[in-house]
């Protein structure tokens, strides 16, 4: 029996009303009250003082709380943090107050968000150039400080090292795409480099300007400019040693190509007409060189080429008789003449070589190796072009002539050697008839009779079809005639100035 008054008593205790239950009970006990008071001589006083003044507790304030605008708040405040705070931190250079948001949150999480190695070394160099672009930001604001430089030359010197640990895992699994990364990463230092250089040379004092009498001066950023240099040095030798597969250069050539072409229609708000030309002259470029690279070679063109080589080889030792007597009885004529006479000599050389011949230049059919060096050079120049066209500050402090030197077609180079030719016709026909006596007269002679010459060896070897060597002998002659043009305007300043005549340089 006393078991069991335990057993009830506990499971007595285990038992709860609910809310409802106990709001049901208490409105039946005050019903229950009301309709039957205590007797007035149960009352006591102070029962009766209790009911007459209340229940007395301590002072309070009540607030009413929204938890519909404390959840709003707490989400806003959370978009802020995650969202805003970040996107924000992204327009900050060294010294912001999120600039450390930015470089060790935003940058470390898409880091490793970043799964595939050419991507994680692509990424790194594309931090090395945020690190040298927000230095550029802060040396155009003169805020870039020898502390502020060297800090930033740590962190370019570590996304470089980073960038290059990369490169050597992704050789380990991938030697092709590894050569083609080291490519794009030696390109990236080198616009880089460029740019710094030509913000240095900006930023340059002479000495002679300063009040205090320093003798040494260094441009601004000339530490990171020094170190990127170096990181580019290094990068071009190691790149240099890696050959990619002709297939996969040829897939990543690709790639880029369309990236290009898809940033030259976007950034034609953005360009002013003149890049807009340079920009889509270096893309006609890029074609016929991938077309050039991309031939197909077989066996018949190989044995077509061979036998053309050939009939070339054989046309050419024929012509270079003739060349060899014209050049043997025109340098005697240079050599023993004055320049009078050396110019009439080029007359009768033009008459039997014509210039104005139509220059035939057979189809070329590169080899595989042949065609992985140009594309190499492709990839580099498309590298540049995308730098070129996507970094504000690049295309605002170096021109797309001095990253990706125009190609000239061989109806351009022909033309250039003609200009030159005409250049040094013009010369020849001009100082004919002067004669060079005097004060610096013996070696102006002997440069016109050089100019002669080599206007003679540029028409023949435009006759036997060498345009390489024609450019080459233009070139030089018209360099000759700069400087002949310049020493007879130093020796008749000189013997105006000592009192002489003019006689004493030309008659």
């Amino acid at each position: 029996m006393k078991r069991f008054s335990e057993q009830f008593k506990k499971q007595a205790n285990n038992i709860s009303l609910k809310v409802s239950e106990l709001a049901d009970l208490r409105e039946r006990v005050t019903a229950y009250m009301e309709y039957h008071p205590l007797p007035a001589h149960l009352r006591t006083e102070a029962i009766a003082k209790l009911r007459a003044d209340g229940i007395v507790s301590q002072p309070f304030l009540a607030v009413p709380i929204n938890w519909f605008f404390v959840r709003g708040s707490a989400a806003a405040l959370a978009l802020f943090m995650i969202i805003l705070v970040p996107v924000a931190a992204e327009y900050t250079k060294p010294g912001d107050v999120l600039y450390p948001v930015k470089v060790r949150f935003n940058e470390e999480v898409r880091s490793s968000l970043t799964l595939n190695p050419y991507e994680k070394i692509e990424w790194e160099t594309e931090r090395l150039e945020r690190r040298i672009s927000e230095a550029r930001l802060l040396a155009s604001e003169g805020k870039l400080t020898d502390e502020v430089e060297a800090q930033v030359a740590e962190a370019v010197k570590e996304h470089s090292d980073n960038a290059k640990a990369q490169i050597a895992v992704l050789r380990e699994t991938d030697q092709d795409e590894a050569a083609i990364a080291e490519i794009a990463f030696a390109t990236a230092l080198s616009v880089q480099s460029e740019v710094l250089d030509k913000a240095v040379a900006a930023s340059y004092v002479d000495p002679k300007l300063l009040a205090d009498g320093s003798t040494e001066v260094e441009g601004t950023g000339s530490v990171l400019a020094s170190l990127v240099a170096e990181e580019t040095v290094a990068a071009e030798a190691s790149q240099a040693a890696s050959v990619p597969s002709y297939g996969k250069l040829v897939a990543r050539v690709e790639i880029e190509t369309t990236t290009a072409f898809e940033l030259f229609s976007s950034v034609k708000t953005q360009a002013t007409p003149e890049q807009m030309l340079d920009i889509e002259r270096r893309l006609s470029d890029i074609k016929q060189k991938v077309s050039l690279a991309t031939a197909p070679r077989t066996t018949e063109m190989a044995e077509l080429e061979v036998s053309d080589t050939a009939a070339a080889m054989i046309t050419l030792a024929s012509s270079s008789e003739v060349e060899t007597e014209a050049e043997v009885s025109l340098m005697t004529t240079t050599a023993t003449s004055s320049p009078a006479e050396a110019a009439s000599s080029t007359e009768v050389v033009e008459e039997a070589v014509s210039v104005d011949e139509v220059l035939v230049v057979s189809e070329v059919v590169l080899t595989e190796a042949e065609a992985i060096e140009v594309l190499r050079g492709v990839m580099a120049d498309l590298r540049k072009l995308i730098t070129f066209m996507t970094d504000i500050d690049v295309r605002s402090s170096v021109s797309v002539d001095e990253l990706v030197p125009i190609t000239l077609t061989e109806e351009e180079r022909l033309q250039t050697v003609r200009g030159n030719l005409e250049v040094m016709r013009n010369f020849t026909a001009r100082v004919a008839d002067e004669a060079f006596t005097g004060l610096g007269a013996d070696k102006i002679n002997l440069q016109i009779a050089e100019v002669v010459r080599l206007q003679a060896e540029a028409e023949t070897a435009l006759a036997v079809l060498s345009l390489e060597l024609a450019e080459t002998l233009t070139q030089n002659g018209v360099t000759l005639v700069e400087d002949i043009e310049d020493m007879i305007l130093f020796f008749a300043n000189g013997s105006t100035e000592s009192g002489g005549t003019s006689e004493a340089v030309v008659e």
